[in-house]
């Protein structure tokens, strides 16, 4: 809802209210991090094994190492969020089907 107000779309806001969620902002600390990125190839912890889903493998979105953020709060202090999302060249996957990213 605060985009909504930052963008002057008050007059709209009946129409995003349902597709709105709950969600936070996370801020990293200063400097580069060496542990958190987006995109790439990540190397999984040896507990881990790449998602699969009926039409093959996820594609990897992006890792978020929890001790990189500043703002701890809501998030753990240490661990790490592996996040992949379902990569169809068919298309028979939608962004809001079940299963559509997968998080570890």
């Amino acid at each position: 809802k605060t985009l909504i107000s930052e963008f002057e779309f008050e007059s709209s806001e009946i129409h995003f209210d349902p597709l709105l969620k709950q969600s936070i902002s996370i801020e990293f600390n200063s400097g580069i991090s060496q542990n958190s990125f987006f995109g790439g190839d990540p190397a999984l912890q040896k507990d881990l094994s790449w998602p699969e889903h009926e039409y093959g493998p996820y594609r990897f979105l992006g890792l978020i190492d929890f001790s990189d953020i500043s703002v701890k709060s809501l998030l753990p202090r240490s661990g790490k969020l592996y996040l992949f999302v379902a990569d169809d060249p068919d298309g028979n996957f939608f962004w809001g089907d079940d299963g559509y990213v997968k998080a570890f």
